[in-house]
């Protein structure tokens, strides 16, 4: 695997796809983008003047269905995150971006397990499992899947 990408990147013209912005006092503009939930590949138009509740966290997203919903919190099912956002005093303080650029899909919740006569590794040497060399990224906080 290299450990640097070399050329342009044309990444630009899409930065504003799903993007929530502030369209009001107490209300939110939503960009167009396209999108794909639970295996169906789909396009959100876009949206504007959609209120959010003040003095609280508004939590926007794309339901399983395609539907835009601004809830409580996030819910549990297959969703695509846009931005929390904050109101207070009758006006938004703040627009956290929630979007994943990059993700899969399920259609099912996750199921976990584990081996329950597996505790531990018989091997007394140290071995490399994954390595991720990422060249000069900026500092900040990136979600890996």
């Amino acid at each position: 695997m290299p450990t640097r990408v070399f050329g342009q990147i044309e990444q630009e013209i899409h930065i504003a796809d799903g993007r929530v912005y502030a369209d009001g006092d107490l209300s939110i503009g939503i960009n167009a983008f396209p999108f794909e939930v639970d295996g169906k590949r789909l396009r959100f138009d876009g949206v504007a003047s959609e209120a959010v509740t003040d003095d609280q966290t508004s939590y926007v997203y794309i339901d399983h269905d395609g539907d835009l919903a601004i809830e409580t919190a996030w819910p549990v099912t297959s969703h695509i995150r846009l931005a929390r956002v904050v109101a207070a005093g009758g006006l938004i303080t703040q627009i956290i971006n929630e979007r994943v650029f990059l993700t899969g899909s399920m259609d099912r919740d996750p199921e976990y397990g584990a081996e329950e006569n597996q505790s531990g590794t018989p091997s007394t040497v140290w071995q490399q499992k994954l390595r991720l060399t990422t060249g000069d990224l900026e500092a900040g906080t990136y979600l890996m899947q």
